[in-house]
Parts: C-alpha cells; sequence; structure tokens
C-alpha cells in the first residue's frame, strides 16, 4: 500500500460528510421553494379577492341604495392588508431563497474540490503503480538477459 492509498482513505469520509452537507443544503432549499410556491399561491388568492372586492365596491357605488359601502370599503381594506403582508412574505422567502442557493452554491464548490484532491491522488497512486510495474518488467527483462549470457 502506498502514501496516496491511505491518503485516498482519508479524503473518502472527507467526501461523504460534504455529500451529505450538499444533500442538507439542497433538502433546505427545497423546503423554501415550496414555501414560495404557497406564498405564492396565497397572494394570488389575496389579489384575486382584492380585485372582486373592487368590483363589488364599484358596483355598490353606482347602485342607489349603498347601504353597505363602509362595510365593503373596510373588508376591502383588510384584504388589502392581507395582500400585502402576503406580499412582504414573499419577498422574504425569495431573499432567504437567495441566501440558500449561495450556501448550496459553497457546499457544491467544497464537494468538487474534494472530489478533485481524491482524482489527483488516484492518478498519482495509480501513477506510482505504473512505475513499480515498469521496474518489475525491467527486472524479469534483467534477469532473463543476464541468465542467457
Amino acid at each position: 500500500m502506498d502514501e496516496f492509498s491511505g491518503k485516498i482513505k482519508r479524503v473518502k469520509p472527507l467526501i461523504k460528510a460534504r455529500q451529505g452537507q450538499l444533500n442538507n443544503e439542497a433538502a433546505i432549499l427545497s423546503a423554501i421553494r415550496r414555501d414560495k410556491m404557497q406564498a405564492f399561491e396565497d397572494l394570488k388568492n389575496f389579489e384575486n379577492q382584492y380585485i372582486a372586492g373592487i368590483d363589488g365596491l364599484n358596483k355598490e357605488r353606482q347602485s342607489a341604495t349603498r347601504d353597505r359601502l363602509d362595510p365593503m370599503e373596510s373588508g376591502l381594506d383588510y384584504v388589502k392588508a392581507l395582500w400585502y403582508r402576503s406580499l412582504k412574505r414573499l419577498r422574504e422567502i425569495e431573499e432567504q431563497e437567495k441566501a440558500q442557493v449561495a450556501q448550496l452554491l459553497i457546499a457544491e464548490r467544497n464537494l468538487k474540490s474534494v472530489e478533485k484532491l481524491e482524482e489527483r491522488y488516484v492518478e498519482q497512486s495509480q501513477y506510482q503503480q505504473k512505475i513499480r510495474d515498469q521496474k518489475q518488467t525491467d527486472e524479469v527483462a534483467i534477469r532473463k538477459f543476464a541468465q542467457r549470457k
């Protein structure tokens, strides 16, 4: 066993740890994206409610009685507040998503660097093995040559 085999064995657990970290960051990103989709659906729902409320309020303003004008306006203000909160929540989630994507890229870069290190150790180990094999082949050829004389 050469020195590179030992190095390769020491790198293996590090690769598993970095892979686990990458998987963890990806799972967090996936959860954030699910939350983002839910927040987007909520935003669209409140937007549709607000638009429907505006239409209803406009019809009420055009009617002769206008009995429900104040309750409709306050209900519309409430839906507008929900819509605004939903929009703020969506923006916060988008910021979280952006930060998590950065974390994921860092984890991916860390994994790639350790994998490259392992590749380098494997290549060096193979090169060392090739040199040892060539030496053995040369020694066998020299012995055969020496025996003939």
